[in-house]
């Protein structure tokens, strides 16, 4: 996503409290990963592209919250697809956990 998609979304999730932005990391130049809260479940969700928003915010008229697939460690900050036997994603990767 770029800067103005990142904007944009700032802008929409101050008129609306469905969630709120919790990281900005920039991949590339010009290109970022935008993390955010949903606001019902207080799950993270990372959107790299418009799809991925346009996803997260059709869930709100079905009524589904979604799982996330990937999320950044807490510990090491490096995204991470790590799951526990329900679906749910880990806070930290498994490098990053205590055995």
């Amino acid at each position: 996503m770029n800067q103005r998609s990142i904007t944009a979304i700032a802008e929409l999730l101050t008129r609306r409290a469905i969630g709120r932005i919790v990281s900005v990391l920039p991949l590339l130049a010009g290109d970022y990963v935008v993390s955010i809260e949903d606001r019902r479940d207080g799950r993270e969700h990372l959107l790299t592209n418009c799809e991925d928003l346009e996803t997260w915010l059709e869930s709100f008229k079905t009524g589904e919250c979604l799982k996330p697939s990937e999320g950044f460690c807490d510990c090491c900050c490096k995204l991470h697809d790590d799951h526990d036997t329900d679906g749910e994603l880990f806070g930290l990767c498994l490098t990053a956990r205590p055995n």
